[in-house]
């Protein structure tokens, strides 16, 4: 009899306990998701949400780097917002989606048909692309002396218009050089075929004969076009210590590389003075490798909130509504997270009205190349690197160093 008092008590105490548990962290009548995020633009999307949603909160919790934090966590978050997701190293933490392509809650055709398979493996949609960005060149708006395309930049129209512009201009100009700014070398690579990929742990493939083809083209640029490597160094140093926006209003320079997001963020003043068209060769324009996702973890205590969080979010309207209220100022960004949108739709027809400057510059779908699946350490490995030996050896004659040996190195020291 004693014994079956004490099992009692212990039951009502566990109870007690439980009851405490749920209305401290949930509220009566309530229950939350909580969402993982480096994003902070998610911050004002989590506030339109919880404002239509009496029951439902998502609370935002930040985290540094949400990808890396998932390999060493043992308490999940309910949604992880971030870049990277679809890495190999932590796409399998996230459950399958599927269910939630319906009509009535997420409509698979609105998405780019590549970038949504990003975020499949194994026939199974794992995590969704939210929004991406895209490489570019930027030069002064109104300039009708060269013959610029109404929509992309290849290596050809920049050499053409560079040439021009060195030979019609006084001593102490330079229209450009690729080597100018390491993601222009980059992306040049991208272009060419370098097809940077995640290939197992602590590892990374990469096509050396598409690296070395944007080398050679980015040295016979600076030995054409600028005169020779010192000349360009010279011009590096002696100019580049002011923002690239100010040398192309001073017209010192002709272009300058940028991004969407980086273009949006510049300051309206200047931003009002200058204009941008996409990288492109071969009639394709590369995405940039920080294409971000949302997904939720097998492990989730909450999966069901986090399912409604997806559908609204990635509904047309709301996506519209985020973009009217950074148009109100009341969510000081550009876009969707800084970038375009995942759904075609919103790209085509909602930023237009928002930002005229990108009618007529909305990219086609069959223009777009998404990258593969990179590593979570890979903006990391890239900066410290990728970019700098792109950069060193864009200056040598041939190239001088093992790129494969670099990166090897680094795993060894960083991981």
């Amino acid at each position: 009899m004693r014994l079956h008092r004490i099992i009692i008590a212990l039951i009502v105490i566990c109870i007690i306990f439980i009851t405490l548990f749920l209305i401290k962290n949930y509220g009566p009548g309530s229950y939350k998701v909580v969402l993982w995020t480096d994003n902070p633009e998610f911050i004002s999307y989590v506030e339109m949400f919880n404002s239509k949603h009496d029951k439902l909160k998502i609370e935002p919790v930040y985290k540094k780097d949400p990808a890396k934090a998932l390999i060493k966590t043992r308490r999940y978050p309910d949604i992880v917002v971030s870049s990277y997701l679809n890495s190999p190293q932590v796409i399998d933490n996230f459950k399958k989606i599927n269910s939630l392509f319906r009509k009535d809650k997420i409509d698979k055709n609105s998405f780019y048909k590549e970038l949504l398979s990003k975020g499949v493996k194994g026939g199974k949609q794992l995590v969704l692309p939210v929004s991406f960005n895209m490489p570019a060149l930027m030069f002064r708006r109104g300039d009708v002396s060269h013959n610029i395309s109404n929509f992309v930049l290849t290596y050809e129209n920049v050499i053409e218009i560079s040439k021009t512009f060195n030979e019609n201009k006084k001593k102490g100009i330079s229209a450009f050089s690729p080597r100018w700014n390491s993601n222009m070398l980059y992306y040049t690579a991208v272009m060419s075929n370098a097809d940077f990929r995640a290939s197992g742990h602590r590892s990374v493939s990469y096509n050396m004969n598409g690296i070395e083809e944007s080398l050679k083209a980015t040295r016979a640029f600076i030995n054409d076009i600028n005169g020779g490597i010192e000349k360009d160094k010279l011009f590096e140093e002696k100019h580049l210590y002011k923002p690239a926006e100010n040398l192309i209003n001073e017209q010192r320079i002709f272009f300058a590389y940028t991004d969407l997001r980086d273009f949006y963020a510049t300051g309206q003043q200047k931003r009002e003075r200058l204009n941008f068209r996409w990288l492109s060769k071969d009639n394709k324009i590369p995405v940039c490798d920080d294409i971000i996702y949302a997904g939720i973890p097998k492990s989730a205590s909450n999966k069901k909130g986090a399912e409604i969080f997806l559908i609204w979010l990635f509904d047309y309207h709301t996506q519209e509504n985020i973009m009217e209220a950074g148009k109100s100022k009341r969510i000081r960004s550009f876009g969707i997270s800084s970038g375009f949108s995942s759904l075609r739709t919103v790209n085509e027809q909602v930023f237009p009205k928002h930002y005229p400057l990108l009618v007529g510059h909305i990219p086609p779908h069959n223009m777009l190349v998404f990258p593969s699946s990179l590593p979570v350490e890979w903006e990391a490995l890239k900066a410290s690197i990728i970019k700098k030996w792109l950069y060193r050896e864009a200056g040598n004659t041939r190239t001088t160093s093992d790129l494969e040996a670099a990166i090897r190195d680094w795993y060894k020291f960083n991981l």
